[in-house]
């Protein structure tokens, strides 16, 4: 080994001496490693453990570093002289070897630099002392700062930071420094003061983005971080839409929302304002490591959203996910559809239904059940329903609005989800039955999952309903669209959204309350059907002993859930992406190997899109985007369809990070 290693530096050609250590260093015997190599192309032959070596690209990095490190033990003697070591240089092809495919080794590509600012509250509540060790919360704001700059220095050190502090006017600390002026310069006040106000926040925030000591084309982010509701909740929503949204000077912009306080206190403007500028909002609890969790959480999504160019804020340009084509597979085209343009309004307005801003309409509302093998509808009398005329939430797929049936009074508040497209496809009684019927199954198996695990905390789907328009002349929304024929509506749901899993393999951050146990229902509901199907794309609102979900996508062998339906390809993307838990191997569930999938989905484990790692690294392999349209045939069980578009996109309308580590 040392004779081998010596003639190949002598060679120049240190880099292949660091990579036969790492060989050596692997596991594999020398024996192995020499039957690798091959005489006649003198080069490495591929096979599944070069591509388990070189499957991320930081191995790539290492593999060919020139740094020298102790040399292996000697080479047998046997081995020695029977053929010339020579492996392929760094960044070229592996040379092609009968039965093989090429694999190249390409540089990393560098991160892009992101211009983030951040605005801190030091209203007078962020003085109360009751984080641990009796800080106040405005010193653990500023202690995460700091740590949150200093840590995307080290992994970004292009970024440029700017820093202002609100009550009730707001101050501009820092302009588009480096980390170590910002760490070094700067600082909070020492005691907060006077109200809590976002408009003045969000002005600053104009403010610092149209400097011009960052270049135009520099992507930014905002970080807005408060522990109460703002006093000026209409005037910020007003200044957000003009400026943030629709054809606005910033719009596509991500405004990223971390709420300081109990998981129980009502952050909604936070949560909206978070929600419609396409940026992440958080949940975290009085403690250093939790708001320390917070700021991680939001360092990724602007990792993966700037690594990858895309705000991830404009779900119009979302970029979209090539899924393999198989004759059988749906198939994920660039978005062609056209948007509703339309304004939104306050959360506080959604529950209002009197004389103005709301149109109503003559409607039928039908039920679905599934007892485990049928599907059955209860239809209701024709009644009035009333819908707010604009939209307060907004999803990748459809708008969510304020809602009114006086028949169905013990859900109390409701919403209705309407088509975010003009698409007739998108706004058909396929398309809108398919999301109630997947409601109805997934209550079927919530109810057999607690049977199973009794005990734990309770997993439940809030119902859904269709209804049918059935007026001739039904009257328009605000942007002038007519109200379509079918939507579909449920009980509103109240406390910040959590995104567990997708329908194309994104698995959210094990942080959240009741993580392992939402996906072990994925995986439960996969085996209790025998393999027929699979219910994913889950999110809702988590309490202490429950987790109330809504919106779920059932993947079918036959494909016939609607068009977020994507077969058995889709199945194997969520197989992929699960780790089985504790509640897994208490159900005696097959753990997912690389066997199992083959024999399950009939495709290898390198063949089925989606990737391996943290949830930071399953999101950023699928762009900005978490869950997947199918291009097929949208009517449920009817043909596939060649002329369909479709999209990746976020599925729902504002997806939160609670912490209370």
């Amino acid at each position: 080994s040392g004779k081998v290693q010596a003639r190949l530096w002598e060679e120049g050609r240190p880099a292949q001496v660091t990579m036969a250590r790492l060989a050596a260093g692997s596991g594999d015997s020398w024996e192995m490693i020499h039957e690798r190599l091959s005489p006649s192309t003198g080069g490495r032959q591929q096979d599944d453990r070069w591509s388990t070596w070189c499957g991320n690209e930081e191995e790539r990095e290492e593999l060919g570093q020139d740094d020298v490190a102790p040399l292996p033990a000697p080479l047998p003697k046997r081995l020695l002289g029977t053929t010339s070591i020579t492996l392929a240089p760094r960044w070229q092809p592996l040379p092609s070897v009968a039965g093989t495919t090429y694999s190249t080794i390409a540089p990393r590509r560098q991160p892009l630099p992101t211009h983030i600012v951040l605005l801190v509250d030091v209203s007078g509540s962020m003085r109360i002392p009751d984080v641990e060790g009796g800080m106040s919360r405005l010193e653990a704001a500023e202690r995460c700062v700091v740590h949150f700059v200093e840590q995307r220095a080290r992994q970004h050190p292009l970024d440029r930071f700017s820093l202002a502090a609100f009550s009730d006017r707001s101050d501009i600390l820092a302009r588009a420094l480096d980390s170590k002026s910002l760490t070094q310069t700067c600082s909070l006040p020492v005691r907060g003061s006077g109200g809590t106000y976002y408009r003045a926040a969000l002005a600053s925030a104009v403010e610092l983005m149209s400097s011009k000591i960052c270049e135009a084309s520099m992507p930014c982010h905002v970080i807005l971080l408060s522990d109460g509701r703002p006093a000026d909740s209409g005037a910020a929503f007003d200044f957000l839409q003009d400026k943030f949204l629709g054809n606005g000077k910033h719009a596509g912009t991500c405004i990223h929302g971390i709420a300081l306080g109990a998981s129980t206190q009502d952050f909604t403007p936070l949560q909206q304002i978070a929600c419609l500028s396409g940026g992440m909002f958080t949940i975290s609890s009085c403690r250093i490591r939790s708001l320390g969790t917070a700021f991680t959480t939001i360092c990724h999504t602007i990792s993966d959203s700037s690594g990858t160019n895309v705000t991830g804020a404009s779900f119009e340009k979302v970029a979209s996910m090539q899924l393999q084509e198989a004759p059988d597979s749906p198939t994920v085209h660039k978005p062609s559809r056209q948007l509703r343009a339309i304004a939104f309004e306050p959360t506080e307005l959604s529950g209002s239904f009197g004389r103005r801003g709301v149109a109503r309409v003559q409607a039928v509302r039908t039920t679905v059940a599934f007892d485990g093998s049928t599907f059955t509808k209860h239809i209701a009398e024709s009644g009035t329903v009333t819908l707010r005329q604009r939209p307060f939430m907004r999803g990748a797929m459809r708008l969510v609005f304020g809602f009114e049936d006086q028949q169905v009074t013990q859900c109390g508040k409701m919403v209705a989800k309407l088509a975010r497209f003009v698409d007739e496809s998108l706004n058909s009684i396929d398309a809108v039955g398919s999301c109630v019927k997947s409601t109805a199954l997934a209550q079927h198996f919530a109810t057999l999952f607690r049977e199973q695990v009794a005990g734990r905390a309770r997993i439940s789907f809030v119902p859904s309903y269709t209804y049918e328009v059935t007026c001739d002349n039904a009257p328009c929304l605000d942007s002038g669209y007519k109200i379509p024929r079918y939507f579909c509506a449920e009980p509103f749901m109240p406390g910040a959204f959590l995104k567990y899993n997708s329908n194309a393999g994104y698995v959210g951050e094990d942080a959240m309350p009741h993580f392992e146990l939402v996906q072990s229902f994925t995986h439960f509901t996969f085996a209790a059907s025998g393999g027929k199907l699979m219910i994913a794309d889950l999110q809702g609102v988590a309490k202490e002993d429950s987790v109330l979900l809504t919106d779920p996508q059932v993947l079918s062998l036959d494909g016939s859930f609607g068009p977020g339906d994507l077969r058995l390809q889709g199945i194997g993307m969520c197989l992929k992406a699960h780790r089985c838990g504790p509640t897994c191997r208490k159900l005696g569930l097959e753990p997912v190997t690389a066997s199992s999938l083959r024999r399950i989905c009939g495709m290898d484990w390198q063949e089925i899109p989606g990737c391996i790692g943290s949830s930071a690294e399953r999101a950023n392999a699928l762009g900005s985007s978490w869950d997947c349209l199918s291009s097929r045939g949208l009517s449920l069980g009817g043909p596939r369809s060649t002329a369909e578009d479709g999209e990746s996109q976020v599925s729902a309308s504002s997806w939160a990070h609670i912490s209370n580590r």
